[in-house]
């Protein structure tokens, strides 16, 4: 048996440790197989090895076990193993066993490992892997077994226990011998973790022996408290509001920085998005989201579990919009309502599609410029919204009339697409809606009108005109047609033009 005397620094503070090397040999002088390297103290959370040695000649080495639940092996097979038992164990001390077989059967090597105390954080008493950044945690040297095995039994001194300044934060009080109180600032976060040092006890009885030990460092991610998320749960459903919609979040301390995340299909956001609040816009029917997550600054790891929310979004009576749509803030959608009226001003750059359940009304006022791209849609309340009515063109809505877009019949299905924008100036088709006679007036002397074609919804020819002369005035008549929308296709010499005219009666 050999006995070593040697020192080593740990944390800046000279310990004197002895290091018991235990030898046994067999009558013959040969050493017999042991267990070696690990100590007989193991720290919560912190994997140890330990490595079975001086096997005999031929011997295959099996596996390690414990009589302790929980004990974890990095490999079980292995001669050497990095040994874990997790703060939760009941156990105050456990039996690590290594066997291996020869050709005489099978033999087990045993050692017991005695489980140090460790540290834990606590908020209002309760067990905590993480930091808050404004508060105050608890910390707390305690034994396995929920507290139930021995601690070490060091003289009334706080002198006897040194606790070591922690990577980040402060602590706020003179601590007692086992317990700290720990504060995580909330501004100027430069980490995302706080790791408190070992924390030491010299000269203090343990198991009937007096030793000088440490408790091993305890690392606490920094994590923000969870937003409580506030809003409607449903959109135009049983007299819920309408279709824009405020969610926001309680402030979180620490928190500068919000992602909202929602569903596209049932909500497009209007203005700011990464704040604590945001607005959405219901366009869609169905069963959607809104999450929210909380960060200390834009691109931190410093954050909130996500918060979510179940959305259920029901067809709206009426929606009336009257926003100037432009490239700012275009795709502009407007959608999840019965009936939709429309004064908005589409300029050149922007793009608005408009679905309604039974029908898009063009109020007066409304406007479509030259260049701009307007699609609506009528279909029945489905949240499908597949059938077009209108798309592409040049519009304008005056105080004299109204133009609707009305569902009719759940087959109706129609796309109109101008192959080339034609400004007003050029021609004129009138009066819209017409209950029979149509005018054509055409300004344009350079490009000949050469056909008038109408088409119905399913895209079928109802009516052909060619015009036999280079005139500037033509009249055609539906009168004839059936109660509906119409597509109107003017081919001239160098372009063609594409306009929807309604058929209705008085």
């Amino acid at each position: 048996m050999f006995h070593l005397i040697f020192t080593t620094m740990k944390n800046l503070k000279i310990k004197t440790i002895a290091v018991l090397f235990c030898c046994v040999f067999t009558p013959f002088g040969k050493i017999m197989a042991q267990i070696i390297n690990g100590s007989d103290y193991i720290h919560p959370g912190v994997a140890t090895s330990y490595n079975c040695s001086f096997l005999p000649t031929n011997a295959t080495f099996v596996g390690w076990s414990s009589n302790c639940s929980g004990v974890a092996f990095s490999t079980a097979t292995n001669v050497t193993t990095a040994v874990t038992i997790p703060k939760t164990t009941s156990c105050c001390s456990f039996i690590l066993s290594a066997t291996y077989s020869t050709t005489s059967g099978t033999s087990q090597l045993n050692k017991t490992i005695k489980v140090m105390p460790f540290l834990l954080a606590k908020y209002n008493s309760v067990t905590s892997n993480v930091v808050y950044p404004g508060e105050i945690a608890t910390l707390i040297v305690t034994s396995a077994n929920n507290g139930g095995c021995p601690m070490p039994n060091c003289p009334p001194l706080t002198s006897q226990v040194t606790w070591y300044a922690p990577s980040f934060g402060t602590y706020t009080n003179t601590p007692t011998m086992w317990s700290q109180q720990l504060y995580c600032p909330s501004n100027n976060i430069n980490t995302n973790q706080i790791t408190i040092n070992n924390v030491d006890f010299d000269n203090c009885g343990y198991d009937g022996s007096v030793m000088n030990s440490y408790i091993a460092s305890l690392v606490l991610p920094i994590k923000l408290r969870n937003p409580t998320l506030s809003g409607p749960a449903s959109i135009g459903c049983s007299g819920s509001p309408p279709s824009s919609v405020t969610y926001s979040v309680t402030q979180v301390t620490g928190a500068n920085y919000y992602v909202w995340t929602y569903s596209t299909t049932q909500f497009s956001a209007i203005g700011a998005v990464n704040g604590s609040s945001i607005t959405l816009d219901a366009i869609g029917l169905g069963a959607g989201s809104v999450s929210v997550q909380a960060f200390y600054s834009q691109g931190s790891s410093i954050s909130s579990a996500v918060v979510s929310q179940n959305v259920q979004v029901c067809c709206i009576g009426t929606m009336a919009f009257s926003d100037v749509v432009n490239s700012g803030n275009s795709p502009y959608t407007k959608q999840a309502a019965t009936q939709i009226n429309t004064t908005n001003t589409i300029t050149g750059t922007g793009s608005a599609t408009i679905h309604a359940g039974n029908e898009v009304r063009l109020m007066a006022g409304f406007e479509a410029h030259l260049g701009s791209e307007v699609h609506i849609y009528n279909e029945g309340c489905s949240g499908v919204f597949s059938r077009m009515a209108y798309s592409d063109d040049d519009e304008t809505a005056d105080e004299s009339e109204e133009i609707i877009y009305q569902y009719e019949n759940a087959n109706m299905e129609s796309s109109f697409v101008t192959e080339e924008v034609v400004p007003r100036e050029k021609f004129t088709i009138a009066p819209n809606p017409t209950n029979g006679d149509v005018t054509v007036n055409v300004f344009d002397k350079n490009s000949p009108l050469l056909f008038i074609t109408v088409y119905n919804t399913l895209g079928s020819k109802v009516y052909e005109m060619q015009t036999t002369d280079n005139g500037t005035h033509y009249v055609f008549s539906l009168a004839d047609l059936i109660n509906g929308v119409y597509a109107v296709k003017l081919t001239f010499a160098d372009y063609t033009a594409n306009r929807l005219l309604i058929k209705q009666n008085d």
